[in-house]
């Protein structure tokens, strides 16, 4: 990915701020809730799942794509 900053920086040298739209506190919930559901044994045998938690004007505030990032990227 760093590789494809230059590209979408223009090339400019200096300090680059990324403002995202997540919540923290909805984000460590839904990784929890992910985790649990995974956990109980009731997800028809899945070995991911995932969530997404989207406002109505497009404002992602949740987003969980699997159990685990280091084990499944």
């Amino acid at each position: 990915m760093l590789d494809k900053l230059p590209t979408l920086t223009g090339g400019k040298p200096g300090e680059l701020v990324v403002e995202t739209t997540i919540d923290l506190g909805l984000q460590k919930r839904a990784q929890a809730l992910v985790q649990e559901a995974l956990a109980d044994g009731n997800t028809s045998e899945a070995s991911q799942a995932g969530m997404l938690m989207m406002e109505l004007d497009g404002a992602i505030r949740v987003l969980v794509g699997g159990r685990s990032y280091a084990e499944s990227q």
